[in-house]
């Protein structure tokens, strides 16, 4: 079974536009435990510190559209991505909380342009060839994810400094994606040049954007938190925690290159609603069974259920508004990004009064209902 976006160049290359962004993200928030360390945080502090970049990043994604309506998405997905990855190596040299959240808020404005930007090719590329992509490119994404984490885990084991890694980064991305920037320029932009006025969204694609906050609440959770909680609740040492979320990532990788396949099979409904079950269950075994090997096993069962989700979420709301197709994935990606923006302060509040353990477990609660809801979200509202 071939992935799916090695079928041509301009598929190939915005696969690797999904690599890099969470290539960059794994690998600094594999060193989380570091960074919390030397600022002298807590886990409440930590947790508003962490808002900046959901913040910076909701703020693109709202003015996205207007911009794909004047530029086409693989031209912008490269310019974001570019960007992204070059400010994301100055919140390694933040010597203060403060500075570290202005840091992140800059780098968040780039990082949800290229969320939506890619996920718009991706779309475009789908509907044009008629090969399904979209489960492959965010295959892609979780992969870059998991080299991140071991990357990070490692270079901080040999007291890399952050800055260093995260250049180091920056410049392969931009040596391996500008040589390939004729194959994204010359992606077919599907969307209309008719304005689209603001409404409200539909039924629908409401229940879509919660089901995506309750999925990206447990992914940004998992991403922020779980090399902490290895680190400080499980007495796990730096590349031990960083195998949390390369497991997560790995299991999601391999979930998702495997998902454009399964799209032909399942239903998107049952791959949604088993899936976050599933989920839910590796949560718990996280908390249920204190040890860093168990916590691990869980991390990587939440990364199996939730492989699918988003992919899923995307395409569905792209379908909606077939002119304009990054409306729908606008409003999902801005549903994330909420899911990721009370992610941080809520689990940070939840650790620090309660323990990291009812935070997990909250996480496990809300798959529980992005399951339920995505039930009912595939019968006819």
């Amino acid at each position: 079974m071939a992935i799916a976006i090695y079928r041509n160049a301009s598929s190939w290359s915005v696969g690797l536009i999904f690599f890099f962004l969470n290539l960059c993200f794994g690998s600094w928030l594999s060193r989380l435990p570091e960074i919390q360390g030397y600022l002298h945080l807590s886990d409440a502090q930590l947790g508003w510190v962490l808002l900046g970049m959901p913040l910076g990043a909701i703020i693109s994604t709202t003015f996205s559209r207007h911009l794909l309506q004047r530029v086409s998405p693989g031209k912008l997905a490269l310019i974001s991505i570019s960007i992204f990855t070059m400010t994301m190596v100055l919140p390694g040299l933040a010597s203060t909380g403060l500075f570290l959240a202005i840091l992140l808020f800059s780098a968040g404005l780039s990082d949800g342009l290229t969320n939506v930007t890619m996920n718009t090719a991706a779309s475009d590329l789908e509907r044009q060839s008629g090969v399904n992509i979209m489960s492959s490119c965010h295959g892609m994404f979780s992969l870059g994810g998991f080299a991140g984490a071991l990357i990070g885990g490692l270079l901080g084991r040999f007291g890399i400094d952050l800055w260093v890694q995260l250049l180091g980064i920056a410049l392969l991305c931009l040596l391996v994606l500008w040589p390939r920037r004729a194959s994204l320029w010359d992606i077919p932009s599907e969307v209309s040049g008719e304005k689209q006025k603001m409404r409200w969204p539909s039924l629908r694609l409401l229940t879509y954007m919660v089901i995506g906050i309750c999925v990206m609440i447990g992914e940004g959770a998992i991403s922020d938190w779980s090399a902490i909680y290895l680190s400080a609740n499980l007495g796990a040492g730096p590349f031990v925690a960083a195998l949390g979320f390369a497991g997560f990532s790995a299991a999601a990788a391999a979930g998702r290159f495997s998902g454009d396949w399964v799209r032909k099979l399942v239903t998107p409904k049952v791959l949604l609603r088993n899936g976050s079950v599933f989920s839910s269950i590796g949560l718990l075994l996280s908390i249920l069974v204190p040890s860093p090997g168990f916590a691990i096993l869980g991390f990587t069962m939440a990364g199996i259920g939730f492989a699918t989700s988003v992919p899923i979420l995307f395409l569905e709301a792209a379908k909606l508004n077939p002119k304009h197709p990054g409306i729908g994935i606008a409003a999902v990606a801005n549903a994330g990004i909420v899911g990721f923006l009370g992610a941080p302060p809520l689990i940070g509040f939840i650790s620090e009064h309660f323990g990291m353990e009812k935070a997990l477990g909250m996480l496990a609660t809300l798959a529980l209902i992005a399951a339920v809801l995505s039930h009912f979200s595939f019968k006819k509202i």
